[in-house]
């Protein structure tokens, strides 16, 4: 029942309705009925109090307003009648007057403001020209006496009123006069000023400073102030010794005499300020300016100037001059950041008084003048504080003088690191690298720590590539001949022990202890590999934390550990540039996740160095190569001298038998040569070679560098594609695709590594039988091509056992197997004549066309 009553029906009846049966339902339970007409009431007596209620506040709303509204009227009708009386009085009055007189009176009413205007203007030209006729004799009077307060405000007065004289033939006379006064009474105050500066007297000094503000002179008491207190600075100054090669440090632990004096003399000026920020504090009106202004006038009168210092820190020393200066960079850049927090005390803000007394006054460091000055010149010699963050005179002068060598940092840093490159020995070759690699990326942290602090990372892109380049140098170095020549010459073998069906094998001791160096060679670039990657992570860690804590590429972020003026030094510098940009957002950018078991790759460091690992650990793979091989290639030397392939016995054997049976018997059906046989052989006892570094998983560090192996991973790759969600197993190995690392490693198994090699290896047996030993076959008779032949389909089946199918191992197949006259007639075939068989025609002696 939620339908509100209408207002126009009777309430009793639409109750009488409301709670009537249907008459075409059941009777109503009266229990029911009852419940509704509760629910009936309770909501009308809430009516009813809500109506009530409304109704009361409208009557006392409505008592209140009616006494109150006669009273509005009242006031307005007396409001009314006051206007209308006042305006009757207004017209009256206006019409009885005559309109010339009221401008008769604004006439004489102006006459007389103007002839008091002009006779306050003669009072004061009168009262100037008495004060200018005593004004000599009375400041000469009082400089007698000594009474220079006087003095100065008499001058005071004397300088505010020279504008009367503007534009007179007078005024320059005037002029003069004032500063000739201000001359003498600067003279007569000077002696005692200094006196008071060397007694550290602070209330003389803060009367002085009142006596040379009033007549415009404070840049004078500053210079007199400057010159008292940083004596001893230009002394300590003046005794620093001069740099030289000789007194370069050689290590990081030694400090030459020039850095060990530098500090010491940031040591003094520290001192220096620490002790005059209480007494500027009592003399100037701005401290914190003053103080700044003292530090600036003294590092720009030390002669010989501080740039020529770092100049000769730069140019005048050999390749450990880097180091020197970043030493020196950092004892000027701790003084920098310790003078800051001491200045920063004084950044509290002046008093009312202060700041009516000139707080926009400067102290700049000239020599005292003692020639006329005017308004003018004395408003031009004050600069205004610098804005809140600009950076500080002497910030800019500190730092300045570094930005040629940060800017020629790399290259200072090449120099360093090229005579401290070490040189390799001729110790144990896999030993000798890891303990060189190790020592190579010592020197590069060190000048990664180098450029962060002398540089805050600015010249970091041509550090790194500095860095990339002599890494790359080094490693190159080791893929010399006659580094890894010497690399077996340290390892000592004793046979291969258990294995002692080994022996059969055609390996010399010295080939196993060949192999094994090899082995603890590549074991010893992949090493390097790791250690390059740990160092790429120091890297982008160093990256991100100067990006994160200090974002040296916003010019408006403070950075910690530097101030405003040297980071405004190299954020305008041409350090600043797209490429430091670029490489920082590569470098911080977040790695990119792979989807074959979760590997994640960055992006490269250092590409030459990660390419001259490459190249090194495939030098050491293909040496590994010519060692297991070598037995191989030994038998094929005489290989294309055998008699057999000027042999004709076979041929005339087998024409007989052909034309007795009239059937073509097949080369294969003869027997192999026996150098064929035992380099077949070889083949099939690879496996058991490989067995004995079954446990070495050094043969999966750059499998894709391993020769004529790239085929075979893609086709691994191929194959595993269905499959790349898949989970690796326990005993999968990855192959060294970290290489490059925007490649997705696959994780290779034993047996597959096994087989990559082994088919390499085959693969490399046929390059060189087929590239180099059979086309120095100088003849090749009919019996001849069909022992070839046997021989090339003997050793085609050995090789398919190894996973290798090799389309110009079977092509020479069938171009030896060929009679004379399908070999005329296919050499005759522009289509089917090839390189392959041009080589069996030439052998054969089938014309060329």
């Amino acid at each position: 029942m939620t339908t509100p009553v209408p207002d126009d029906i009777d309430v009793v009846d639409w109750l009488n309705a409301a709670l009537a049966p249907n008459e075409s339902t059941q009777p109503a339970d009266l229990a029911s009925l009852d419940k509704q007409l509760a629910a009936l009431t309770a909501s009308l007596e809430v009516a009813v109090d809500e109506h009530s209620a409304l109704l009361g506040r409208l009557i006392d709303d409505v008592s209140r307003s009616v006494p109150r509204l006669q009273y509005d009227l009242h006031f307005m009708r007396e409001g009314s009648l006051s206007l209308q009386s006042t305006l009757a009085h207004i017209t009256n009055t206006t019409s009885s007057n005559q309109p010339g007189g009221i401008g008769d009176v604004l006439e004489k009413l102006h006459a007389l403001d103007t002839i008091k205007t002009n006779m306050t203007e003669a009072r004061d030209v009168l009262r100037e020209a008495e004060s200018w006729s005593m004004l000599e004799p009375e400041v000469t009077s009082l400089l007698a006496e000594s009474n220079y307060s006087k003095a100065a405000e008499r001058l005071a007065e004397a300088a505010e009123n020279l504008f009367v004289f503007q534009n007179t033939p007078e005024y320059e006379s005037r002029r003069g006069v004032v500063v000739s006064l201000e001359n003498q009474l600067e003279a007569g105050v000077s002696s005692a000023l200094v006196a008071a500066i060397n007694s550290r007297d602070t209330a003389a000094c803060k009367g002085y400073y009142e006596i040379f503000e009033r007549i415009g002179r404070e840049a004078e008491f500053f210079n007199y102030y400057v010159g008292a207190r940083a004596e001893p600075i230009f002394t300590a100054w003046r005794e620093l010794p001069s740099p030289s090669p000789n007194s370069s440090s050689s290590t990081n632990s030694d400090l030459s005499p020039f850095i060990s004096s530098i500090s010491e003399f940031y040591s003094t000026l520290l001192t220096l300020l620490r002790s005059e920020r209480t007494q500027v504090a009592r003399i100037f009106p701005s401290p914190r300016h003053t103080l700044s202004q003292l530090l600036s006038s003294i590092l720009s009168s030390l002669q010989p100037s501080f740039s020529q210092k770092v100049s000769e820190l730069s140019n005048d020393l050999g390749p450990d001059a880097v180091i020197d200066l970043v030493k020196a960079f950092r004892a000027t850049e701790s003084f920098a950041l310790d003078a800051h927090d001491i200045l920063k005390i004084l950044d509290a803000p002046p008093s009312d008084a202060l700041q009516r007394r000139g707080s926009d006054k400067a102290h700049t460091r000239r020599h005292s003048r003692r020639v006329s000055i005017s308004l003018s010149g004395r408003t031009e010699s004050r600069s205004s504080l610098p804005g809140k963050g600009e950076p500080d005179e002497w910030d800019l002068a500190l730092f300045e003088p570094f930005l040629d060598a940060q800017t020629s940092y790399p290259a200072l840093e090449n120099r360093y690191l090229s005579s401290r490159l070490p040189q390799l020995g001729t110790g144990d070759t896999a030993r000798t690298l890891k303990e060189e690699t190790d020592a190579v990326l010592v020197l590069a942290d060190g000048a990664l720590a180098r450029c962060v602090a002398f540089t805050h990372g600015y010249a970091l892109p041509g550090l790194l590539a500095v860095l990339d380049a002599l890494i790359s140098s080094f490693l190159a170095s080791v893929s010399s001949s006659s580094f890894l020549a010497s690399s077996s010459s340290h390892i000592s073998f004793a046979g291969p022990g258990a294995n002692v069906d080994l022996f059969d094998l055609d390996y010399a001791p010295a080939d196993y202890a060949r192999i094994q160096a090899l082995l603890h060679l590549l074991d010893a670039v992949r090493s390097a590999l790791d250690r390059l990657v740990g160092f790429e992570g120091r890297v982008r860690s160093t990256v991100s934390r100067a990006l994160v804590e200090n974002d040296i590429t916003r010019s408006d972020a403070k950075i910690e550990g530097m101030t405003s003026g040297e980071q405004r030094i190299l954020v305008e510098s041409g350090m600043n540039s797209r490429e430091l940009h670029d490489l920082l957002q590569s470098l911080s950018s977040q790695p990119q996740s792979g989807e074959q078991f979760g590997v994640v790759a960055h992006p490269e460091v250092f590409p030459g160095a990660r390419k001259a690992i490459m190249g090194l650990a495939g030098t050491c793979q293909t040496s590994l190569q010519d060692v297991i091989l070598s037995p191989l290639i030994n038998r094929l030397k005489t290989y294309p001298t055998l008699s057999l392939w000027a042999s004709t016995s076979a041929s005339s054997t087998s024409s007989a038998s052909s034309a007795q049976t009239d059937l073509k018997i097949p080369t294969f059906s003869l027997s192999p040569s026996e150098t064929m046989q035992r380099v077949a052989e070889g083949l099939l006892n690879l496996p058991r070679l490989f067995e004995v570094y079954a446990d070495d998983d050094v043969l999966a560090f750059s499998i894709e560098t391993l020769p004529y192996a790239e085929s075979e991973l893609a086709r691994l790759q191929a194959e595993d594609q269905p499959h790349s969600h898949s989970h690796s197993t326990p005993h999968t190995r990855s192959g060294s695709l970290s290489l490059r690392p925007a490649q997705k490693p696959t994780p290779l198994n034993p047996e597959t590594i096994l087989s990559l090699w082994l088919s390499s290896l085959g693969r490399s047996l046929l390059s060189h039988l087929l590239h180099d030993t059979l086309p120095r076959i100088a003849r090749l008779s009919s019996a001849g091509a069909a022992q070839l032949a046997s021989d090339l389909a003997y050793l085609e089946n050995i090789v398919q056992a190894l996973n290798v199918e090799e389309e110009e191992l079977h092509r020479w197949r069938v171009c030896v197997e060929m009679r004379d006259e399908e070999g005329r007639e296919a050499c005759r075939d522009a289509e089917q004549r090839d390189g392959v068989l041009s080589h069996v025609a030439r052998i054969r002696g089938w014309p060329a066309s």
